[in-house]
């Protein structure tokens, strides 16, 4: 019995986030998941590699909304001088916060600087 060879998905999606400028944007493209779970997309918007993106599916024949997932952003390929960039999508884990219910590693907690600025 041969295995019949796995078809990349398309999916129509609206993506957003921060831009290289910290200007906001919302863009509808197409999101390619491949057969071993790779996910990317071409932008017209130019992200940074490894900004914080949502995603949100794009459902055609439903009345129920979905709701953005967070994904960081890995660039591919960059082909501003043809339009676009090509980034992969990879999920956003959650950092660990056990230091922060633990008085004992009170010492080793680093401040956070107020003076950032924040996009």
């Amino acid at each position: 019995m041969a295995s019949q060879p796995v078809v990349p998905s398309v999916y129509q999606i609206e993506i957003s986030g921060w831009n290289v400028e910290g200007e906001f944007f919302v863009e509808r493209t197409e999101l390619r998941w491949s057969e071993r779970g790779d996910k990317r997309v071409s932008l017209r918007q130019s992200v940074r590699d490894g900004a914080v993106v949502f995603v949100r599916l794009m459902l055609q024949k439903s009345d129920h909304s979905t709701f953005p997932i967070a994904y960081q952003a890995e660039l591919v390929a960059d082909q501003r001088s043809r339009g676009s960039i090509e980034m992969r999508l990879l999920p956003c884990q959650p950092r660990s916060n056990e230091s922060s219910h633990d008085s004992a590693n009170e010492d080793r907690m680093h401040p956070v600087a107020v003076n950032e600025k924040h996009g």
